[in-house]
């Protein structure tokens, strides 16, 4: 398996680490402002601090 210096976002811990922190906060607006593409337009978010990283059944 060849190892890569760059992380894949479609990861869920890669992407919790891109978008998941007030310090890249306008990253997540921008791509999510990018997803509604002027549909909607987000100005700011508030990120809530409980998070599940894994459910067993």
């Amino acid at each position: 398996m060849q190892h890569s210096k760059y992380i894949n976002p479609l990861l869920d811990l890669s992407f919790k680490k891109l978008f998941g922190t007030d310090l890249n906060k306008d990253l997540l607006l921008n791509l999510l402002n990018a997803v509604f593409n002027g549909r909607k337009e987000l100005i700011d978010l508030q990120y809530n601090k409980i998070s599940v990283t894994s459910i067993l059944i």
